[in-house]
């Protein structure tokens, strides 16, 4: 058997041999790049599930469309797991304060003469977030009943001054309540209502007294106001008042207008108020709230 004698040769590479060819290496990313990031999205192809909540479609089909009327309903935060219902009258988890009606009933001259024939003042919408303030104060905790509270608006000293009104139940048929819940009230209510900016409620006197009421409803306890008895007698000149019943407001603000849809802005009623629902022409409810009338739109109260 014939043997190589032929001697074994190690090539060692030297450095320059190992490095790789940048060239070739740049042109496989590029090609990498567009093959697997730019050419998809160049011909709309997808590579994964949307983000959830992302889509522009999504976001267009969740805006509320406004309602005839130029009213449209506010839109709401969703609420936390297990919360109940803090509007309306369904019953709440929370202590809540109601107000069921503001009315001027008294108004002076610059002389401090009282006037006959006040007009109605347009100061609801400042007063009411006030008073609704009053379900955190710390004297109406567990509190049931109605408390009547006098408010003395004087625009020349920018100041409102708070008082007991005349009619203050704890409950119905239960007498009044106690002095000293009465006096916690009213300190609460003058705090609240030390923000409101007077400036901003039209006026035509210096001086105005509005009686406020406001009713008390307890945790696990409905906000409707209790029903007249059906044997009560309608006031004289009210039986054109007697109506289709009760509803409640179930938008964040609804508009009272003179006449139904194109009508003038009459009153506002905040969300959680009782109305008295006079007529109903179409889609349109004449309705009452205190002294104020007016037609507003069916869904603005749930109809």
């Amino acid at each position: 058997m014939a043997r190589s004698d032929a001697p074994l040769q190690v090539q060692i590479p030297t450095r320059g041999d190992e490095r790789p060819v940048l060239s070739r290496v740049g042109v496989v990313a590029v090609l990498g790049f567009v093959l697997g990031i730019a050419w998809p999205k160049l011909i709309g192809a997808k590579l994964g599930p949307d983000v959830p909540g992302g889509g522009k479609d999504r976001v267009a089909a969740e805006e509320p469309a406004p309602a005839p009327g130029g009213e449209a309903p506010a839109a709401s935060a969703p609420a936390a797991p297990g919360a109940a219902e803090e509007t309306g009258d369904r019953p709440s988890n929370k202590q809540r304060a109601v107000l069921d009606a503001l009315k001027v009933t008294a108004c002076r001259d610059k002389k401090g003469k009282k006037l006959e024939g006040c007009k109605a003042l347009a100061a609801e919408r400042w007063i009411e977030p006030r008073l609704r303030e009053l379900s955190s104060c710390p004297a109406a905790i567990g509190l049931e009943g109605a408390l009547a509270i006098d408010l003395e608006l004087d625009f020349e000293k920018k100041s409102i001054r708070v008082d007991q009104g005349e009619k203050s139940a704890a409950r119905a048929g239960e007498g009044p309540m106690p002095n000293s819940t009465i006096r916690g009230v009213l300190t609460c209510a003058a705090s609240a209502l030390e923000t409101v900016e007077l400036d901003k409620i039209p006026h035509e006197l210096p001086r105005y007294t509005l009686t406020a009421s406001v009713r008390f409803v307890p945790p696990g306890k409905s906000a409707d106001p209790p029903a007249a008895p059906s044997d009560a007698a309608a006031p004289e000149g009210a039986a054109g008042d007697r109506g289709l019943g009760t509803a409640t407001v179930t938008w964040e603000k609804a508009l009272l207008r003179d006449a139904p849809k194109d009508g003038k802005v009459v009153a506002r009623a905040a969300q959680g108020s009782r109305l008295e629902i006079l007529e109903q022409k179409d889609e349109w409810y004449l309705v009452k709230k205190g002294d104020a009338k007016g037609w507003v739109y069916r869904q603005a109260i749930g109809k």
